[in-house]
């Protein structure tokens, strides 16, 4: 993901229109597919091939329906935002400019995203020996969440429209501006996914669905929200 923004960006720079960063954005999520796909043949040893299985495609959609809810609950809220503002008023600049900040706020969640996916593994051995010694690290992602998210938002307020305007122009200076206030969401934003991706470790996928406060009643009980 950072290296698709990194070329993404340099492209934009260089003139690139729409078309070169939507054809980027596919060639790289192409890519790391075809990555997944080998290393889970390698890891698995188990071949690949097309095939039909009634009862197991009906399990694998009831199952990943309500994963993907999830996620996109979650991914929804930047875009929500952006369609809500444009519904609210004309101005097509002033969307932009707004979708812009949305993106940068949702391009520094990767981080959050992999501190939850860290600590997956260890939830799934909690859940099925009991342990609360790993249970425990979903509170200390969330605490990490909150004071690096509040960190960020300091740094983008003093730093963040004087470094868009420098990297981009001048003509993004209101992106940078809006991103200082969103900055703000990243902390909550952030403990909605490290909860979500908990709580689908720990077998609660509905709840995980709605990222809201609950208690997953497994063999150690814990309260995430």
């Amino acid at each position: 993901r950072s290296g698709e923004a990194a070329v993404g960006s340099s492209v934009l720079l260089m003139g690139g229109g729409l078309a070169a960063v939507s054809f980027l954005h596919f060639l790289f999520w192409a890519l790391a597919a075809a990555a997944s796909l080998r290393l889970f043949r390698a890891r698995t040893g188990v071949p690949l091939r097309l095939g039909w299985d009634r009862r197991l495609l009906v399990r694998i959609v009831r199952i990943s329906a309500v994963y993907a809810l999830g996620l996109w609950l979650i991914f929804a809220f930047g875009q929500i935002g952006v369609v809500g503002l444009k519904l609210a008023q004309p101005d097509t600049a002033t969307v932009a400019q707004f979708a812009i900040a949305m993106q940068l706020l949702t391009t520094l969640m990767i981080f959050p995203i992999a501190l939850g996916q860290a600590i997956l593994p260890g939830l799934s051995r909690a859940r099925r020996l009991g342990d609360r010694a790993d249970m425990r690290a979903v509170a200390t992602a969330i605490k990490a969440a909150l004071v690096g998210g509040g960190m960020v938002a300091l740094v983008a307020g003093v730093f963040g429209p004087w470094f868009i305007a420098t990297v981009f122009g001048a003509r993004y200076g209101s992106a940078g501006e809006t991103f200082a206030v969103l900055a703000w969401a990243l902390g909550p934003y952030a403990v909605a996914v490290i909860a979500q991706q908990a709580l689908n470790a720990l077998g609660a996928r509905r709840r995980a669905a709605w990222a809201r406060p609950c208690r997953e009643k497994s063999p150690a009980v814990m309260t995430t929200p």
